[in-house]
């Protein structure tokens, strides 16, 4: 609860209980996607849709018309073309 989807560049949101402007310490210490967050809050954006691949737990919406949102679990799901049950392939590559 108090979690809000905020914007870190035009191809990643997420959903978090607080966000500040920059480099998030976390993304420094793994070493991944070290890029500054707008902190744009998403869910007060216009026409916040997500787009491809992009968060859409709380927008449960996809600005593309041939993808929907899929849910993984309780924190995240996704836009995308289609969902199998299970684990995904980008997950296990991907260590997750």
């Amino acid at each position: 609860e108090g979690y809000r989807c905020y914007k870190k560049n035009d191809h990643w949101a997420q959903c978090r209980n607080k966000c500040t402007p920059g480099i998030d310490p976390h993304d420094k210490k793994m070493g991944k996607h070290v890029q500054p967050w707008s902190c744009d809050d998403w869910d007060d954006t216009p026409n916040k849709c997500a787009g491809s691949w992009e968060g859409c737990l709380n927008t449960k919406c996809c600005k593309d018309p041939k993808q929907r949102c899929f849910k993984k679990n309780d924190h995240w799901a996704q836009c995308r073309d289609s969902c199998k049950p299970g684990i995904d392939e980008h997950d296990k590559k991907m260590g997750k």
